[in-house]
Formats: structure tokens, sequence, C-alpha cells
């Protein structure tokens, strides 16, 4: 699963972001919980915390959120290829 989001702040700016394995292993840490969670039982905070995490911009998770407007989330799912065939 690769997840990746467009944070828009207040003043008009907008940032992607892509949620990469240390902010997994953060998230996971933080909440106590697996990320596959967040799909299954979402929270406002969760996704917020998620982008602040994947954003690295050096302010407190309350000081940024105060200056966000919105975050938009989009999730690929990673198609499974065809397994490699046995070594010989």
């Amino acid at each position: 699963m690769k997840l990746e989001m467009t944070i828009k702040y207040l003043d008009g700016t907008a940032k992607d972001v892509r949620v990469l394995p240390v902010t997994e292993v953060a998230f996971e840490r933080e909440f106590k919980k697996g990320l596959a969670s967040f799909a299954e039982d979402p929270h406002n905070e969760h996704l917020y915390w998620l982008a602040w995490h994947a954003g690295r911009n050096g302010k407190t998770f309350d000081d940024w959120l105060a200056l966000v407007e919105s975050v938009d989330l989009e999730v690929d799912e990673l198609t499974p290829t065809k397994p490699a065939p046995p070594a010989t």
C-alpha cells in the first residue's frame, strides 16, 4: 500500500507528501496499533498525524495543525506480481 497526501494550508499553499516506512513505524509506536487499523477504523487525528509526520516540518503537531485547512489522502493498492520461479 502506498499512501500519498496533499496538505492544504490556511495561507493557500499546498504540499504533497508520501508516507514512508519511518512514518508508518512512528504511527504504530504513537498509537499502539498497526497502520492497517487506519483503514478499518479511521480517525481524523490519525490522518492529520500521518501528514504532520510525513511532512517533517519542525513544528509540534498542535502548532502545525492550527495552520492546516485540509489533508487529502490517496491510497494506491499495490498489485501483487507473479512470484519468481524457485531457484535451482
